[in-house]
């Protein structure tokens, strides 16, 4: 279908500027000049309207927007060992695809028309991006190692399975391999999974320095911080999307920088869970990709990207006392463009054709 969206005020690169926008068959083909030949099949106008690019959420659980309010005002180890793993326990994948389209129905409602989730049910999510129309690069999550072998070999099996299944099914649907954390995967596993990922040529997602008590333990464990172990079994890479990145050193923001990984912001998980914030300025300074992230519902208790635009920005003006730390275009760019370059999308993220 042809689209004309006459005299609209659109957020450009370069700016706002008022301009029509010609579509056809949902990419733009100008945004000045009226394509030759063109003949609209519908005819929008644009006065009084703003056209910004879709958002890009760069970390979701779907299958967990069921679980909205269910584990409030706990601290993170009681909150994810003590209510949300016996609640995921209990979830089918019938009731996982019904969530998924729950997500997708709330995402879209706020302008999101792209994903990239980590889920527990093989085919769930990518039938409900399927069925929903988004974009969507899907991560089925991976924990495993010494303490449980076989069930780590089976999630693997599952992703795979499913990268090999779907892998050409729509230009919409892209995959990634996702380790869930330092604490859920042994160090042997953590470098398979880094092998296939190479092999399968995929990126990586994955919870990276969330808590203070994933640091502590990783250092305990390991002797290092969680982003070195997860440099030193090779998943930080161009293609790698880290979520929270919140409890960071300077020496662990010079390797995320240097490897060229997006680290996924999710500040209203992290406030509502009591996680802290990210060192927003400090990764700016580095040059990584900051791109935003709504976490489950049943951390956020929302998927509007709206709040989580406005959330990220007060969240690091308060964090820094600064009131120039975020600005309206530094979020509205971490929302979109930054967030569709971490999922590999050269062609989503901006107003132009």
């Amino acid at each position: 279908m042809k689209i004309l969206i006459k005299d609209v005020l659109a957020v450009m690169p370069e700016g706002a500027e008022n301009c029509s926008i010609f579509i056809d068959g949902g990419a733009i083909l100008s945004t000045g000049a009226e394509p030759e030949g063109f003949v609209a099949d519908r005819v929008i106008d644009g006065s009084g309207l703003l056209a910004v690019p879709g958002f890009v959420n760069a970390h979701t659980h779907n299958y967990m927007t069921v679980m909205r309010g269910y584990a409030d005002d706990l601290p993170f180890d009681k909150w994810l060992f003590g209510r949300v793993m016996p609640f995921e326990d209990r979830i089918r994948p019938d009731d996982a695809y019904w969530s998924c389209m729950l997500a997708a129905m709330e995402m879209i409602r706020s302008g999101t028309t792209a994903y990239l989730d980590m889920h527990m049910f093989p085919d769930v999510t990518v039938q409900a991006a399927l069925d929903s129309g988004m974009r969507a690069v899907v991560s089925r999550g991976l924990s495993g190692g010494e303490d449980d072998p076989e069930g780590g070999a089976r999630r693997l099996r599952e992703a795979v399975g499913e990268i090999e299944k779907y892998k050409d099914v729509s230009p919409r649907i892209t995959f990634k391999l996702a380790p869930h954390a330092v604490y859920t995967c042994g160090g042997a596993y953590l470098r398979e999974i880094a092998e296939k990922a190479h092999e399968l040529g995929v990126g990586i997602h994955t919870h990276l320095a969330e808590t203070d008590s994933e640091v502590r333990g990783c250092y305990e464990k390991h002797g290092c911080s969680p982003v070195e172990l997860f440099d030193r079994f090779g998943l930080l890479r161009s293609d790698t999307v880290a979520a929270h990145c919140v409890r960071l050193s300077i020496a662990d923001i010079n390797i995320l920088s240097y490897r060229g990984v997006s680290a996924a912001i999710n500040t209203a998980s992290n406030l509502k869970l009591g996680n802290g914030t990210p060192p927003i300025a400090s990764l700016r300074r580095h040059g990584v990709n900051l791109c935003l992230g709504t976490d489950s519902a049943a951390s956020n208790n929302s998927l509007n990207f709206f709040e989580e635009m406005k959330v990220f920005a007060l969240a690091s003006k308060t964090w820094y006392n600064d009131p120039k730390a975020v600005s309206p275009t530094q979020a509205l760019y971490a929302a979109t463009r930054a967030g569709a370059l971490g999922q590999g999308r050269e062609d989503c993220g901006l107003v132009k054709e």
